[in-house]
């Protein structure tokens, strides 16, 4: 456009130079060149308006490309602000779950705010009163400090006391023995098999009611009983004569053969009742059981072997015999006639587990009379005679 401007204004010249050679001819033409040279001289405004354009349109490009970069970055904003807004929605329900944790953590807090008002009232209070318990605490200290130095003083003292007169005898000899160490025996066993013999006696008695009740179980008995309690009656004089004559057979063999016992009375006494206690519980299992009973009783002996303590200390068995040992009348017989062999134990040890046996001895017959009486009532106690020659 400014080129084409320059060759329009020199045209436009030229035109000029012809009108004003026109106009020297004639005078109507001045009013023309008067408008053409106005029409010149705004075609010049024009070529100055466009070469200001032109220079200007740099700039312009320039802040065309700025708004244009900026539009970019406006854009890419929206974008960023797109994806955060979706990541707010998508985190919506983890935003509210802290809300209500952090309400919930809030509220705990405030429920806790008294105790820790009260805790520092107490904090206050108990500073307070170890201020005001100030000065006895120092006079304490002080007093222990001085019971310190005196209790010094005094050791010292005595110490040197004692480097004065350790150079004696009798002074040495108590330095060098001051107590003297006193052995009282309490009951005397010889040798182990005076240790062994409670065990042993427990033993062979057990295995003697197991074969009589073998032999005679109680259901085996009776040929047409009607009252328990003469069952009862009879079963127990058999099982006290049985039990005597293998007390003292077993005793006097025992002490004939060397055995030395401190309580001869308190031998016979615990060995009867508990070869009774014995009977009664074998004669029970027989009666409602027969000679499955016996084996149930063979079971009770092994049992006993390993959980009545005659054979090792319990300290040194294992759990299940520790377990079991308080529940066998075995163990009883067994303190009982250690007690009565060597003593030691006190005088009314052997009675006691006595005693014990004997309630056993008592609670197994008053089951022994209940189960004959249920039997008796079934019809099941009757045996016919020939079978029980055959059994026999």
């Amino acid at each position: 456009m400014p080129t084409q401007l320059a060759s329009l204004q020199s045209a436009t010249g030229q035109i000029a130079v012809g009108t004003q050679k026109l106009a020297n001819s004639t005078g109507s033409i001045n009013t023309l060149v008067n408008g053409i040279n106005q029409y010149t001289s705004g075609v010049d405004t024009a070529a100055n308006g466009a070469a200001q354009l032109a220079s200007k349109s740099d700039r312009l490009i320039s802040g065309f490309k700025l708004l244009y970069d900026g539009t970019n970055q406006y854009t890419q904003g929206v974008s960023q602000v797109k994806a955060g807004t979706n990541t707010l929605v998508s985190n919506n329900a983890s935003l509210n779950s802290g809300a209500s944790q952090l309400s919930t953590a809030l509220s705990s807090l405030n429920l806790q705010v008294p105790s820790l008002i009260d805790g520092v009232n107490q904090l206050a209070t108990g500073t307070q009163i170890l201020n005001g318990k100030s000065d006895k605490l120092l006079n304490g200290m002080t007093q222990l400090s001085s019971g310190s130095n005196k209790l010094a003083t005094q050791l010292n003292s005595g110490a040197n006391k004692v480097n004065s007169n350790i150079g004696t005898p009798n002074n040495a000899q108590m330095f060098a023995s001051p107590t003297s160490l006193q052995h009282t025996s309490t009951s005397t066993v010889p040798n182990y098999g005076h240790a062994l013999a409670p065990f042993a006696m427990a033993t062979g008695l057990f295995i003697g009611v197991l074969i009589f009740t073998l032999e005679f179980p109680a259901n085996r008995r009776h040929k047409t009983p009607r009252d328990a309690v003469k069952v009862l009656n009879e079963e127990f004089k058999r099982a006290v004569s049985v039990s005597l004559a293998m007390v003292v057979i077993l005793n006097m063999i025992m002490i004939l053969s060397g055995l030395k016992v401190d309580h001869i009375f308190d031998l016979f006494w615990v060995c009867l009742i508990y070869t009774l206690a014995q009977m009664a519980i074998m004669q029970f299992l027989t009666l409602i059981m027969g000679r499955l009973g016996t084996i149930i009783g063979l079971l009770l002996f092994v049992a006993s072997i390993g959980g009545a303590g005659g054979m090792f200390p319990m300290q040194v068995t294992n759990s299940f015999f520790n377990a079991i040992h308080p529940f066998l009348p075995m163990s009883y017989a067994i303190n009982g006639l250690r007690q009565a062999i060597t003593g030691g134990l006190g005088n009314s040890y052997a009675s006691i587990n006595a005693l014990v046996l004997l309630g056993v001895a008592v609670l197994f017959y008053l089951l022994f009379l209940l189960a004959a009486s249920t039997l008796i009532k079934r019809d099941v106690l009757v045996t016919d005679t020939k079978e029980i020659t055959q059994e026999i």
